[in-house]
């Protein structure tokens, strides 16, 4: 029986199921199921726990303080490759703000560790003067508030 609301459950996996075995077995991979009333058949995802190495984190905080406003995305600031990463990229054009992109589709362990590294589980992640800002949501609501121009133009000053 799929539930009628929005529910996630995480099931540690101690034997990968088939689809899985092409890859490292891993005491860290995590499932993630999640049903939506509008989908019959559940979503799986899998999660790798446990991505962010000491090296992965002493590079992300070096990107994230390289300059002063990031974007880890999926795709380019050119060729966005989903609608959120397009938004935030329209905000920050729409602010004329120069920022930096990290396209996390070049790289699966950087798109793992940096959902560690932030405590965010989604993308686009967006930060400004070195602190993780939020996802597409979070920044629109914030540009339309007024409030994201006056963070961005703090984090210039500075």
């Amino acid at each position: 029986m799929i539930p009628t609301d929005k529910t996630r459950y995480k099931i540690k996996i101690k034997d990968p199921t088939p689809a899985l075995r092409e890859q490292p077995e891993s005491e860290n991979k995590v499932q993630q199921w999640s049903f939506s009333p509008c989908r019959e058949i559940p979503l799986l995802r899998v999660v790798v726990v446990g991505a962010l190495t000491p090296q992965l984190r002493d590079t992300l905080e070096k990107l994230v303080n390289s300059e002063k406003v990031v974007l880890f995305m999926k795709g380019t600031r050119d060729f966005p490759m989903c609608g959120f990463s397009n938004t935030v990229v329209q905000i920050l054009k729409n602010l004329n703000v120069p920022f930096e992109v990290v396209n996390i589709l070049e790289n699966e362990m950087v798109r793992q560790g940096l959902k560690e590294f932030s405590s965010w589980p989604t993308f686009p992640q967006l930060y400004i003067g070195g602190e993780f800002f939020g996802g597409c949501d979070i920044t629109l609501e914030a540009f339309q508030s007024g409030e994201l121009q006056e963070v961005v133009e703090r984090a210039m000053c500075s």
